[in-house]
């Protein structure tokens, strides 16, 4: 659970001058905390690497779509060889 509190302090410096400043606290629970610190530290490695994970996942979909085309270029290319071979098979068997 968490709990803040906010306060404004009054400092007087030289000449009578005055300041305020306002601090809020939040205070955590041992369970909060816990969650907090975690969050915190995935959230400081998602911004740090999120550019090169991008990267990374923009090569791997380039490399997948290649793949992939490369695929279709052999799926043809045995579909081409099958009726070849069945061409074949035709012609040969009627002539024996």
């Amino acid at each position: 659970m968490f709990f803040s509190f906010k306060y404004t302090a009054l400092l007087v410096v030289d000449n009578n001058q005055h300041h305020t400043h306002t601090h809020t606290h939040t205070l955590l629970g041992p369970e909060d905390e816990e969650v907090y610190l975690a969050s915190e530290a995935e959230w400081r490695i998602r911004t740090t690497y999120e550019k090169e994970i991008e990267a990374a996942d923009l090569a791997l979909q380039a490399q997948m779509d290649d793949e992939m085309a490369s695929v279709a270029k052999l799926k043809a290319e045995i579909s081409r060889l099958l009726d070849q071979l069945q061409v074949f098979d035709t012609v040969y068997c009627s002539s024996v």
